[in-house]
C-alpha cells in the first residue's frame, strides 16, 4: 500500500496536503486503502473527499531500538542526495551535514546547501515513505567537525584509512551511536587527533578506500537490527 506522512488529525480523519491529494489522484486511488503515518504510528485509511478516513491502526515499529546518527561531510551534490536516500532507507534517525578540513564540492564552495534544503527534506520524506519508516529522520543544519566530536550521549565512531586493520568496526552495535564520515580527501591527521581527544573510536573499514557514501552505508549496516 502507498504510504504518506501526515501532520494534522481531526477526530477519525487526517487532513491531506495538496501534494498528497495530487499523488492519490495520479495513482487513481479510488476506494483502495493507503497508509497514513502520524505520530510514529501507521493507520490504514481510505480517501473520503479530500481527507483520509481512518479504518484501522497498524501496530508496527520499523525503527532501531537506539538513536543512529550519521554525520557526513558535504560531498558532490548528486552523491550527497544518494547518501541521504540510502541512509534513510537503512534506518538513520538523524543526519548531520558536516564541514571538515577537506570538505569541497559545490554544496560547500558555492553555499548551495541552504538553497537545496527543501529538496533534501523532500528526499528524506520520500525515502521514509518508501521504506516504511515510522519517522522522517531529522536533517540538521551544517555543523563544524569539532562540534560534532564533542556531542554527548553516543558511542562515537570515526573511520580513517590510516587506522590499523586490527581496529575494525564492531558488528551488532547496540547503543546510541554517532558515525562520522569524511569527505573525498578523508579526515586530516589533526582532525583524527581532535576526535581521539573527545573519546571518538577510530576504526578501519578494511584495505580498500571507500567513497564517503559507501563508507556511510557500510558503517550503518553494523547497527543491531
Amino acid at each position: 500500500m502507498n504510504r504518506f506522512f501526515v501532520n494534522e488529525k481531526h477526530e477519525n480523519y487526517f487532513i491531506l496536503n495538496k501534494e498528497t491529494l495530487k499523488h492519490l489522484s495520479v495513482i487513481r486511488i479510488g476506494d483502495n486503502p493507503f497508509i497514513c503515518v502520524y505520530d510514529k504510528k501507521f493507520y490504514k485509511c481510505i480517501l473520503e473527499f479530500d481527507k483520509a478516513k481512518i479504518i484501522d491502526e497498524i501496530n508496527e515499529n520499523h525503527e532501531f531500538k537506539h538513536e543512529v546518527v550519521v554525520a557526513i561531510s558535504l560531498i558532490k551534490y548528486e552523491r550527497f542526495e544518494w547518501a541521504l536516500q540510502k541512509l534513510v532507507e537503512l534506518g538513520a534517525t538523524k543526519i548531520i551535514p558536516m564541514v571538515t578540513e577537506y570538505t569541497n564540492g559545490e554544496l560547500y564552495k558555492f553555499n548551495k546547501f541552504e538553497k537545496k534544503l527543501e529538496r533534501f527534506q523532500a528526499i528524506l520524506q520520500n525515502a521514509a515513505e518508501q521504506s516504511f519508516r515510522n519517522i522522517i529522520p531529522e536533517l540538521t543544519n551544517l555543523h563544524k567537525f569539532e562540534d560534532v566530536t564533542t556531542m554527548e550521549g553516543y558511542k562515537k565512531i570515526i573511520a580513517h584509512e590510516k587506522q590499523d586493520e586490527s581496529a575494525s568496526i564492531e558488528n551488532n552495535i547496540d547503543s546510541n551511536v554517532l558515525f562520522l564520515i569524511g569527505p573525498e580527501g578523508g579526515f586530516s591527521n589533526n582532525e583524527i587527533e581532535t576526535a581521539l581527544k573527545s573519546n571518538v573510536n577510530c576504526v578501519s573499514l578494511g584495505k580498500r578506500i571507500l567513497r564517503a557514501e559507501t563508507a556511510a552505508i557500510y558503517m550503518i549496516s553494523k547497527v543491531k537490527i
